[in-house]
């Protein structure tokens, strides 16, 4: 499913991890931009986390980002 994606050794260690990532690429294959409040609420976790999760999947280069704080949206790449 994520085999487009270069994740690091970290996150395909991390099994959590990679079901939340996992659950994130599964979710934006079928609507074509998210924000953080709809991957908090689809996970069910906290801002934060879900923030922290979108932001490596960008570094990973899965997804990309366009806007600043409230209007940042992500796109699968």
């Amino acid at each position: 499913l994520i085999s487009f994606c270069r994740l690091s050794p970290t996150i395909r260690r991390t099994n959590i991890l990679g079901l939340f990532h996992q659950k994130i690429i599964s979710y934006m294959e079928n609507h074509h931009s998210v924000r953080t409040s709809e991957i908090s609420e689809m996970l069910d976790l906290s801002l934060d986390r879900s923030r922290l999760l979108l932001k490596a999947l960008v570094d990973e280069g899965c997804l990309s980002v366009s806007g600043k704080n409230k209007d940042r949206i992500y796109t699968l790449v």
